[in-house]
């Protein structure tokens, strides 16, 4: 049928040809974007997840970066306790060379100033190391305890009962192995191991007797508490807050110091702390001082109380006298666990926890270190390999923990890897498919455009019906 009103063979080759170029133009987007999603019409269900998955792919790259931050701290910190440990080999080495009893006393003073400068430059390390502004190892109210207690003394008896080791005297009051329960190995003076808590002249006694280790080596564990009115140690009062010159009601930042029982107890405060900040702070720490004698001696002189009256034999005798023996006593402090969670994952609770301890010089037991006399060198020695294991230890967890961040970040960096490529298969553009398309779709709409002429000369015809 011929018409003129309607040229349906020119209608439909043009939308046939609308058809394809929309199909060309969808095709050219794809192979110049890259993407076969480009707006949610393309893949509403493949945009959702290719979303997500861009998301955790940037958060994981962003976590990766937080690790690698963790590991910069990690090393920081490591660097930091290895200058320790060459300044603690040098301590060592001044006390093995005070040690020798050819040094006199002017000798053994200049060898002690140089070790009194080592160890306040272990003080300086360990309060100012920072990271991003940060202190690593100072904490606020980490005590730094120095001297020796002067009310505890190890007693010694005739017999040889407990390897001749009577008990302690404490603030005067004397105390049997028996007394305080102190269980034993078969020889009598090897521990079985245990912690025995008692009072002695209204002072709480915490001993803390490891097994396998012998009399007289023992720790005694020391409890401050910080409460409105002072500072407590072993549940007595050992100094108001008027007696450390802390005015309460308007706190200054500083230094402020204590005695108690021949040891000096000193503690920092920050800027802008009130009492109920310095009391928190306080509450937070526990010191151990790990005690050993040396150099005891026992009086020769028999009191008639000494003699049993029935039998007449010499009874169990206690004698100890202050000025004849010297004591190996160290205070080793229980710093404060201080961490940092590290972002290591895309989600929220994906984090990576990285402890270390606070450190000072008590932390470590140089606190009272000093090289006057021999003995007190030959224990220089003993508390500087102590601190030795105290930093190898802690070296030895944070190297731990920086192999963990390197794990961590290689299993992110996997994660980031697989999560890209399966966003890839549903976003990006198979090129070589598409350039099929693109091809098909150009010819075709070349053809169309050669059909809508040809439909177009059709009508041309009924002209030639006219004439």
């Amino acid at each position: 049928m011929m018409v003129v009103a309607h040229n349906m063979l020119a209608v439909n080759a043009n939308r046939q040809f609308n058809i394809g170029d929309r199909k060309m133009a969808k095709s050219t987007e794809r192979l110049t974007s890259g993407y076969k999603i480009n707006r949610a019409a393309d893949d509403a269900a493949g945009l959702s997840i290719s979303e997500k998955m861009r998301n955790q792919i940037r958060n994981l790259h962003q976590a990766m970066r937080n690790i690698n931050e963790g590991i910069d701290f990690v090393e920081v910190a490591d660097g930091t306790l290895g200058e320790t440990q060459s300044i603690m080999h040098r301590l060592e080495e001044l006390a093995v060379k005070a040690s020798n009893d050819v040094n006199t006393t002017d000798d053994r003073m200049a060898i002690d100033e140089e070790v009194q400068q080592l160890k306040s430059e272990l003080h300086d390390i360990f309060n100012g190391a920072e990271f991003n502004t940060q202190k690593i190892f100072f904490t606020p109210y980490t005590p730094e305890i120095t001297g020796s207690p002067n009310n505890m003394r190890l007693d010694y008896t005739t017999t040889d009962r407990h390897g001749g080791y009577a008990g302690l005297t404490i603030n005067n009051t004397r105390h049997t192995w028996e007394s305080i329960g102190v269980q034993f190995e078969s020889d009598g003076v090897t521990f079985v191991g245990g912690t025995y808590e008692f009072t002695s002249g209204g002072e709480k006694v915490v001993l803390n007797m490891k097994a396998g280790a012998k009399i007289p080596n023992f720790e005694r564990i020391n409890t401050w508490e910080a409460k409105d009115n002072g500072i407590y140690v072993n549940d007595k009062l050992a100094a108001t807050w008027s007696d450390m010159r802390i005015n309460t009601s308007n706190v200054e930042a500083g230094k402020y110091s204590f005695s108690y029982q021949g040891l000096r107890i000193s503690f920092d405060v920050n800027a802008g702390d009130n009492l109920n900040d310095i009391i928190n702070g306080i509450n937070n720490h526990d010191f151990n001082s790990s005690v050993s004698w040396s150099n005891y001696y026992m009086s020769t002189t028999v009191y008639d109380s000494a003699i049993d009256t029935t039998t007449g034999l010499l009874k169990d005798r206690w004698d100890w006298r202050a000025d004849d023996y010297r004591d190996n006593f160290n205070t080793v402090l229980n710093p404060p666990v201080r961490y940092m969670d590290i972002q290591s994952g895309a989600n929220a609770g994906e984090d990576t926890r990285v402890e270390w301890k606070g450190m000072n010089l008590t932390s470590v037991g140089l606190g009272s270190t000093n090289v006057t006399s021999r003995i007190d060198a030959e224990n220089a020695i003993i508390q500087v390999q102590n601190a030795v294991k105290i930093v190898s230890a802690e070296r030895s967890k944070l190297g731990a923990m920086q192999n963990r961040l390197v794990n961590c970040y290689n299993n992110d960096d996997n994660y980031a890897e697989n999560l890209q490529s399966s966003e890839s298969h549903i976003r990006d553009t198979d090129m070589a498919k598409e350039m099929l398309d693109y091809s098909k779709q150009s010819i075709l709409a070349q053809v169309g455009q050669s059909m809508i002429a040809q439909a177009n000369q059709q009508q041309k015809g009924i002209l030639n019906l006219l004439s």
